[in-house]
């Protein structure tokens, strides 16, 4: 006569199946770790382009040009956007210059006139790109295509002198000594290159032709 096996299972069997088990769960963990990390990041990047669109609704919204405040020789000017490599944190200055214009032009600031930096209180801020995504590098998209540079970039929104307009200008060689001829329209656009701890790449693409601001993931 034929023994029949007991049902259930051998202790080697049960072993193989939680193991089995084990690396299904753990492959699975993986996967929705790797969606969870890839969403955050998505979303971080989309945060920060609506941080630059705001900074540029400041520029628009803020600027006064009869004058910041109580000093009627005082203009304010625009925003400036710092972008340091290595760092998560995006600095906001806003920017200030006399009320005066070139001789027999009441509309048009001089090119080579003095543009500061505003210490008033509230006048600089910054945020922080979350999630340890920092700010790599910036090239022009051309064509043709700009090299490659890890070094700050400046981005900055400022009014036309002339017709009250937005201005879009971006810089990686602008120093501590500004002028207004400095923030006209350079032409180029610039793309913002960012990273995360886990080397996932975008870019924010700043267009000082229509004043876009776009974000790719590629």
């Amino acid at each position: 006569m034929h023994k029949h096996r007991q049902s259930g299972f051998t202790l080697i069997e049960l072993t193989l199946v939680l193991a089995i088990s084990g690396a299904l769960a753990a492959i699975a963990l993986m996967g929705f770790s790797a969606l969870r990390g890839q969403a955050q990041f998505s979303d971080s990047i989309e945060r920060l382009k609506e941080d630059v669109l705001k900074s540029r609704q400041e520029a628009l919204a803020t600027i006064k040009t009869g004058g910041n405040g109580t000093d009627a020789t005082r203009v304010t000017f625009g925003k400036l956007l710092t972008f340091t490599p290595g760092s998560s944190t995006v600095q906001v200055q806003t920017l200030i210059t006399t009320n005066n214009y070139q001789a027999g032009n009441v509309t048009t600031p001089v090119a080579g006139q003095a543009v500061t930096i505003s210490g008033a209180a509230g006048d600089t801020t910054s945020y922080s790109i979350p999630w340890g995504i920092t700010y790599a590098s910036t090239q022009t998209t051309g064509p043709p295509l700009g090299a490659v540079s890890a070094v700050p970039v400046k981005v900055a929104y400022v009014r036309s002198g002339t017709d009250g307009t937005l201005q879009t200008a971006t810089s990686t060689s602008w120093g501590a000594v500004l002028t207004y001829g400095l923030f006209a329209p350079n032409g180029a656009k610039r793309n913002l290159n960012f990273v995360d701890p886990t080397g996932r790449k975008a870019y924010l693409t700043i267009d000082p032709t229509n004043n876009g601001v776009t974000r790719t993931f590629p």
